[in-house]
Parts: structure tokens; sequence; C-alpha cells
């Protein structure tokens, strides 16, 4: 028997991001190649991370090149199934309208089955926008990353007739069972307590809270490192970081590393008892930072923004409820005390072996694409 065509359409490195990584590890899936007759087609309207949102002529022409592209592959491939990475926000709302146009087409003529995959939060607010909606997902399915990121579709008049999946991503394991429990009773000896921000450093990150967090701590005299690894936006962002870390003294305490590879981020997470991430990043769905680090024990403490809490709960992290910075400071302060770091540590990597190893995103994606299990029940929601 014929395999099932599926259309890829999208995003990888470059820039790299959480989207690009996710859409990298899908192209790349053998299980998914075994199941599927699979064509992937990129998503390419920025090639740098600080183009990412914003507007210009090149990505205008790109966006043109990229419908026609997904026009003429849509016609010429005749996929059973799409899976496209959407969006809702900007001119890439406008471009996903055109592009379903080819699929909505072929739909005429073959069996097809849609799927909008959601990597980042549902933000639509004028009404035009809805109506166009309505239109986009009809007869088309829904994958989110979490079950809180359903709450951003009800802004939607209709988005109970709508159908979910949830599909939590995933990240390649790093690290194994030896060099984890290796790595934990290492740390748990240590005197000083290691603190890790581990993303792009955009300010609505919150890198400039946890230098904060830094100051607390130093003024509270204890022994803490904080490293930050990521990659900046602007030459003017590092600048005036660096003239604040001078400023507040904390250069002893203070470790820079600029965008890492998978060998360095490996070493800074086998390093690390917290990750310290209070993100209020307008678009965060689901920080895929989180799950790494959970791979290795360490303990994530984070804001709630968007997945979050499908993420962590107090047994393996801290999850700030009122995402407030003097919560985050008192948080540290006690993290830093290390109380039941061990078990909590063996609870991340739980919960990451359980829930987020590339086998179960796979096997899930597999089972949605051939339908084999049900949308969520909107009931409970």
């Amino acid at each position: 028997m014929a395999k099932k065509k599926v259309l890829l359409i999208l995003h990888y490195p470059p820039p790299i991001h959480g989207a690009g990584i996710m859409g990298d590890i899908i192209r790349k899936s053998e299980r998914l190649k075994e199941e599927f007759h699979t064509r992937t087609i990129k998503i390419d309207s920025s090639v740098e991370l600080h183009d990412i949102g914003r507007m210009s002529l090149k990505k205008v022409w790109l966006t043109l090149k990229f419908v026609i592209r997904v026009f003429w592959v849509v016609l010429a491939f005749r996929p059973n199934k799409v899976h496209y990475f959407s969006s809702s926000q900007g001119i890439a709302f406008y471009r996903d309208y055109l592009v379903s146009l080819s699929f909505k087409f072929l739909k005429v003529f073959n069996d097809l089955s849609i799927y909008y995959h959601y990597q980042a939060k549902y933000r639509l607010t004028k009404n035009w926008e809805m109506t166009i909606s309505k239109w986009y997902f009809k007869n088309a399915s829904i994958v989110v990353l979490s079950k809180e990121l359903i709450e951003d579709f009800k802004v939607l008049p209709f988005w109970k007739k709508l159908s979910f999946y949830i599909l939590p991503n995933t990240c390649k394991n790093l690290v194994s069972d030896d060099e984890f429990k290796s790595s934990l009773f290492f740390k748990n000896e240590l005197d000083i307590v290691n603190f890790l921000y581990l993303s792009n450093m955009i300010p609505s990150k919150g890198y400039l809270e946890v230098l904060d967090v830094a100051r607390y701590l130093n003024e509270k005299k204890v022994q803490a490192l904080f490293s930050f690894a990521g990659d900046w936006m602007t030459k003017e962002d590092e600048e005036k970081f660096l003239k604040i870390v001078k400023e507040l003294n904390l250069q002893n305490m203070i470790h820079i590393h600029g965008r890492v590879n998978d060998i360095q981020k490996k070493q800074l997470l086998s390093r690390a008892h917290f990750l310290i991430f209070p993100t209020r990043y307008p678009n965060e769905a689901f920080p895929l930072v989180l799950v790494e680090a959970l791979q290795f024990g360490v303990l994530p403490i984070t804001y709630i923004n968007g997945g979050t809490p499908s993420i962590v709960n107090d047994n393996l992290g801290m999850l700030i409820k009122d995402n407030s910075l003097e919560s985050l400071k008192n948080t540290a302060l006690f993290a830093s005390k290390r109380d039941r770091y061990m078990e909590k540590a063996f609870n991340a990597r739980d919960k990451y072996l359980n829930d987020y190893r590339l086998f179960h995103f796979e096997k899930k994606l597999i089972d949605i694409l051939n339908k084999e299990i049900e949308p969520v029940n909107l009931n409970n929601l």
C-alpha cells in the first residue's frame, strides 16, 4: 500500500529559535519518513534573529516567493495531508491566508487533511481577521503546544467548533542516565549555587531581571554564580548589560557566554542547579529551554506565560504565580538553600523522560496525522 503524502511547511534554521528547532526535528524525523512520503517547504521570511517581527521589502518579496512556491508544490505533489506552522500576527497572518487558498483548492479534488500547527500564541484583535479565520479554519485541525494555549482561541466566537490537538515540543536528549547522576551528585556537593539564563538576550525574556536577582543575592551574601548564554539582539543591548554588571560590581559572579552550541549548552546545564527564566515575552508559548533543563535535572524558576504551567510545578521547579520581580528575588533566595534539591532534580529528569522525549513527540505527531487520537474535549476547558 502506497504511503500517504504529507507536505510539511515549517520554520527551520537559520535563524535559530524555538519554532525553527522544532521544524528541524520534524523534517529530519526518520520515523515520520518511514510512515509517510514527505516533502518539506521552508517558511523563509527572516534570516537573522533580529529580523523576526520586523517589516521590510525583503520580507515582502520572500513572502510572495513563498506563496507562489507553495501553490506550485501543492499542485505537483498533491499531498493527502498538510502540516503547516501557522501564524496569527502581522504579515504572516495574511501570508498564511493566501497559502491556504492552494490547500482549499486541492481539497475540492482530493481527500486532504489540513493541520495548522501553532508554535506561538494565537493573537487576533481585529474583526475582519476573525472573519477570515472562520474560513481559514474550516475543515482544518489545530495543533497547539499545551492546553493553556487553547485559551487564546476563545476570542473567536466559533472556537468551540474547532478541532484541537495538543502536541508538546521535544528536544534532543543530550545526557545519558549515568551522566545525569554523575553531574547531579557532583553539583550537590558544591558550596556555590549555579543559576543559568539560557535564551536569546531579548529584554522581555527577563535577562535584566535575572541581573537584579544576582545583585539581590550578592547583597544577601549568598555564594552564587550566574551564567548568561544566548544571542544578543543588538550590540547596544550587550554594551548596556556589561555596563550594569560593572556598575554593580558583579563581575565575579556573572559569566557571559554569548551564543552556545549543543556541546557548550550541555556543559552549562551539567553545572547548573537552577534555570532562571522570568519571561514576559509576548509570544512565549512553550519555552523549549524549560524542557532542556528538565532532562538535566536543572530546576526551572519561571513566570506563568503561555504553556509554562504545563511544564513546571512545585515538585520539579518553581512557578512564580504573580510574575513579579520581588517574588522572583525571594524565590531565588529560597532556591539557594537547595531544599529537597535532589528529589526535585530526579522528578525533573523523570518528567522529561516520560513526557518530552523525541519518541513520544514523533509517535503523537504520527497519531494525529493518522487521526488515531481524538481531538481535545473542549467541554472540559
